[in-house]
């Protein structure tokens, strides 16, 4: 009889938002899983719906349970806008809430410990309007095994998709400029 034993380290989980400034809308893309081990319920929210405030640098997407981090990293003021509502919600978005501040971060009621987050959030107005600027914002806790990170950026990222059609249209311009190169030469 043969047995195989097998151990799983704790995986490291985290949500990563990143936010793309359009001409007129940030749209928040999210996603990831949270361990609810490392975090303690503070309690329901009674506020729903989907709103932004970068003065008060929290994001809301209708998260039901706020949970105490416990982190100890930095407070952080995204900008000096004030709340603004969703203009829409990408339809089986997950619920999801963080607050840089406060350090807290909210999840639907009955969520289940390391289950997938993810969803898409348009807010009105761009980076200019919320006084925010490009970069890395990150809390962590749990020593470092648990964070939220939001990724502010100025323009769209380029989708994988996108990045390899262009790496295999080098591909092709460079094999035939070599082959023209090989004609003329003899």
């Amino acid at each position: 009889m043969i047995v195989f034993l097998s151990t799983v380290a704790p995986s490291n989980a985290a949500v990563i938002v990143d936010v793309v400034q359009g001409a007129s809308s940030l749209t928040f893309k999210y996603s990831g899983s949270i361990d609810t081990s490392t975090v303690s319920a503070v309690g329901p929210t009674l506020v729903g719906g989907a709103s932004f405030s970068s003065q008060q640098s929290y994001f809301q997407n209708d998260a039901r349970m706020i949970y105490n981090t416990g982190s100890t990293s930095p407070s952080v003021v995204l900008g000096n806008g004030g709340t603004v509502a969703a203009t829409s919600v990408k339809p089986g978005s997950s619920a999801f809430h963080f607050d840089f501040i406060n350090k807290t971060l909210g999840l639907p009621t009955g969520y289940v410990s390391g289950s997938a987050i993810d969803g898409e959030v348009v807010i009105f107005g761009n980076l200019a309007y919320h006084g925010m600027a490009p970069g890395t914002y990150s809390y962590s806790w749990a020593s470092g095994a648990e964070s939220v990170t939001l990724n502010v950026f100025t323009s769209a990222v380029p989708e994988p998709a996108s990045m390899s059609i262009f790496a295999i249209g080098s591909l092709v311009a460079g094999y035939r400029l070599h082959r023209r190169k090989n004609k003329m030469a003899s």
